[in-house]
């Protein structure tokens, strides 16, 4: 999962795949929102990915995220003094509190590029809540 987050315009993009147990593609989200800042775009993609995986029924997840400082914070638990994005938190909080496995992961940037061109090019259309992408694009 990955988000991005382009000041000029004041947009959020976020963009993630599902893999299966065996590397093989099995769907992928983008989707871009008006507002935020690059932490939010961050938290969003984590939120967006969470909620995707457990509505196409995965119930053991590896997330992978090249944001570091927001995986050490929900892994540590101290995503309760970030005031300002405290509702996105709760909410991956909650994500994370449903009946399933996650494992929160630091990938380097360059491992999550694939991530990365989905939640770029979440920005091609208008503003969507999600889009489910069901084969790989050639970019991928």
């Amino acid at each position: 999962m990955d988000g991005t987050f382009l000041e000029d315009e004041n947009l959020m993009g976020s963009g993630g795949l599902l893999w299966g147990h065996r590397g093989n593609w099995v769907k992928g989200f983008m989707s871009h929102t008006p507002g935020g800042n690059p932490f939010a775009s961050e938290a969003r993609a984590l939120r967006d990915g969470m909620r995707f995986a457990w509505d196409h029924g995965t119930r053991n997840l590896l997330c992978e995220s090249d944001y570091k400082g927001l995986i050490d914070i929900i892994n540590s638990g101290s995503w309760r003094n970030h005031s300002s994005n405290i509702e996105l938190l709760q909410e991956v909080q909650n994500l994370l509190d449903l009946r399933w496995q996650v494992f929160l992961s630091w990938v380097p940037k360059e491992n999550n590029k694939d991530a990365d061109w989905m939640a770029r090019d979440s920005y091609s259309g208008p503003p969507v809540v999600l889009t489910t992408i069901n084969s790989p694009t050639p970019e991928l």
